[in-house]
Formats: C-alpha cells, sequence, structure tokens
C-alpha cells in the first residue's frame, strides 16, 4: 500500500520531489497532477498533487522530504554580478551561465590551481 509523504503546490513541484526520491532509491509516486485544472470544482486541497511511497519506506522518505523542503525554502544567497568572458554581458550574480550567449562564470583560477599555478595564460586562454 502507498502512503502519501507530500502535498506538493504543483505537479512540477511533485515531479522534482518523486525525481529526488527516486534518484535515493524510493519507489515514489506522483498522484493528482491533473487534478490542478479542477480547481473550481472541487477544493483546493484535494486538487494538490501528492507524492507517495510504500509504506514500508515512508519513515525514510519524510526525512528526506523535511530536508528537501528546508533546502527549498532556504535558497543559497546570490554571488556578485560579473562579466562574461565571452561576450562581455554583465550576468546576475543568481546566474551561473550567460543569458546572452551561454558561456558559463569563469571561476577564480587561483581556486583551480595547485600551489597558485593557473592553468590560464594571461589573455584568457587555456594552458595545455
Amino acid at each position: 500500500m502507498l502512503r502519501e509523504v507530500y502535498r506538493a503546490a504543483s505537479a512540477a513541484d511533485a515531479h522534482l520531489l518523486r525525481a529526488e526520491l527516486t534518484a535515493l532509491g524510493f519507489d515514489a509516486h506522483v498522484h493528482g497532477e491533473t487534478l490542478e485544472s479542477v480547481t473550481s470544482h472541487i477544493p483546493f486541497f484535494h486538487a494538490q498533487p501528492t507524492v507517495h511511497v510504500p509504506d514500508d519506506q515512508a519513515d525514510d522518505a519524510r526525512i528526506i522530504v523535511a530536508e528537501w523542503s528546508e533546502h527549498r525554502r532556504s535558497p543559497a544567497e546570490p554571488g556578485p554580478d560579473w562579466q562574461c568572458p565571452a561576450c562581455g554581458e554583465t550576468v546576475e550574480g543568481v546566474f551561473t551561465a550567460c543569458w546572452s550567449c551561454g558561456a558559463g562564470v569563469e571561476e577564480d583560477s587561483a581556486d583551480d590551481s595547485i600551489d597558485g599555478a593557473s592553468d590560464h595564460s594571461d589573455d584568457g586562454t587555456a594552458l595545455r
């Protein structure tokens, strides 16, 4: 028998958690995801998608759900704005890829190196 371990705000939210639980070895299922379209005909509470796992996995799944929910409520602080190394656009610190060209944020070369040796030349090209 399946037991409800999470009541989601949306089908997308339910499927994100289901994927997380499945990746951790739980037999998770989303129920009621199509009920969102009929919220004007049934009480909202009954139209929310839910995530279910087998009874014998419910206690362990609830621990994961609690950690997952807490992590989603407290997102990491965004970093400072950065300049794209490929196209020069200024990108807000919450993003790790340039909105204009898709290039990734450049890491501080000192962080990636051993004993401060950089793997890039002064002009930014990769050294081999």
